[in-house]
């Protein structure tokens, strides 16, 4: 099955490479940038036509968790019976803020403030379907986590991939990284990947908050530690540093006072740059 989900992987690659794209943005200040709905609908035609339906298959939206599976509010050791057990928290997502540290390369990527981004959930791929639904919720209830404190962008679960702006897959194996998601940009389809590690006995309880921290990512926050550990990526830090941000590696990650005031700040900023970084303000490609 995970050589299967690794060639759906790549196609999808293949496809954005193959597909007419928005071009890179330029570091012209304060610019909004979007994919032109041509290139979003031909990338999901040869989608739908290279992989098949019963892999692209997806939940249901539930945003009344009306359909949510038994133990999804459990946040202790009773969350391990939601689902079979599976053989450090660490993230990988630096490529494709308490003290909010933020930019990216020779850009700072946000998403244009106010925008709704949409995701969907794949139903297959995962070591069962417990496994999928239950991390479905668990991303549902990191969003809403989110949404509650009106930062400057709103996520919306969606039935539809072709609706979505990422989709939450499975990703196998991938050693001790439990997940990996994503900066703000207008390709046509996104992924939060969600791996093994993450299903173990120590990451199932907290795996909401492995969530709240890769929705972080998603927002356009960068590590807490970005400036002293991720040198190689241009990061500037825009508020008050603190040790225990929900971008930090302390576990669990939870959204500290200073993650929402800095974020909503840094969504409110109105200036073009930020540590001699410019802006871009990238629209959901929904």
């Amino acid at each position: 099955m995970e050589l299967l989900l690794l060639s759906i992987h790549l196609l999808i690659h293949k496809i954005r490479f193959k597909i007419p794209a928005a071009s890179s943005p330029k570091t012209s200040p304060n610019m909004s940038k979007t994919s032109s709905p041509a290139a979003r609908d031909a990338f999901f035609a040869e989608l739908m036509r290279q992989i098949p339906e019963e892999h692209r298959e997806t939940f249901e939206a539930d945003p009344d968790f009306k359909d949510a599976p038994p133990g999804i509010e459990e946040t202790g050791p009773a969350a391990l019976f939601a689902v079979p057990q599976v053989d450090r928290y660490m993230c990988v997502t630096q490529r494709t803020l308490s003290a909010i540290v933020v930019g990216m390369v020779d850009s700072i990527p946000r998403w244009k403030k106010g925008q709704v981004v949409n995701w969907a959930a794949r139903k297959g791929g995962y070591p069962s379907p417990a496994h999928a639904k239950y991390a479905t919720y668990k991303l549902a209830q990191a969003a809403d986590e989110w949404n509650s404190h009106n930062v400057g962008v709103t996520f919306k679960w969606v039935s539809r991939i072709n609706d979505a702006a990422f989709v939450l897959e499975y990703g196998g194996n991938k050693a001790d990284v439990l997940a990996e998601a994503f900066f703000p940009n207008s390709d046509p389809l996104n992924s939060v990947f969600v791996y093994k590690t993450a299903f173990t006995q120590e990451s199932l309880p907290i795996l909401k908050n492995i969530f709240l921290h890769e929705l972080g990512h998603v927002i356009g926050l960068r590590h807490e530690f970005a400036l002293e550990e991720e040198e190689s990526w241009a990061a500037v830090r825009f508020g008050t540093p603190n040790a225990i941000s929900v971008m930090s590696y302390t576990f669990p990650p939870t959204i500290q006072t200073s993650d929402i005031e800095d974020t909503k700040n840094f969504y409110d900023f109105a200036g073009d740059q930020i540590g001699g970084i410019n802006i871009v303000d990238w629209e959901a490609d929904n």
